[in-house]
């Protein structure tokens, strides 16, 4: 089994337009870095839209972009962030925004790294890896 470090989550969206009631879902995947996921988030909206064959300029989008957005599904570090069956999208986001670096790479050291290895050490490691590809001009 491959071990991944994508996050994805399923989100949902249930409108009603023209006296129907929709609900359209997609998969998205989640920057790597959980910190600013504030332009995600505005997102959402279009990418179901699309994943739906909904045309983004249309009365059809604009009711589903004035309505609340559920996480119902998550998979990777974020999964820690379901409590029940959904999530606003707004309280999800702002449990990921929670999310530190030195949390994301401890939990890489802990998912990719032998139980024997000597954890501490590992994480250092990780630790200066990372600051160099940021300092080589990696974004955070």
């Amino acid at each position: 089994m491959t071990k991944t470090s994508k996050n994805l989550i399923t989100v949902k969206m249930n409108f009603g337009y023209k006296g129907e009631e929709f609900v359209f879902q997609s998969v998205e995947e989640l920057p790597l870095h959980l910190d600013s996921l504030l332009e995600f988030a505005e997102s959402i909206p279009r990418r179901i839209a699309r994943a739906n064959d909904v045309d983004t300029y249309s009365y059809m989008f604009d009711a589903l972009e004035c309505t609340p957005v559920e996480v119902i599904k998550a998979e990777g570090y974020v999964s820690r962030f379901m409590h029940g069956e959904s999530v606003p999208l707004e309280q999800f986001i702002a449990d990921c925004n929670n999310v530190t670096i030195e949390m994301l790479i401890r939990n890489i050291a802990e998912t990719y790294l032998p139980e024997q290895a000597e954890s501490n050490a590992m994480y250092q490691a990780l630790m200066a890896a990372y600051a160099i590809g940021y300092s080589a001009g990696g974004s955070h």
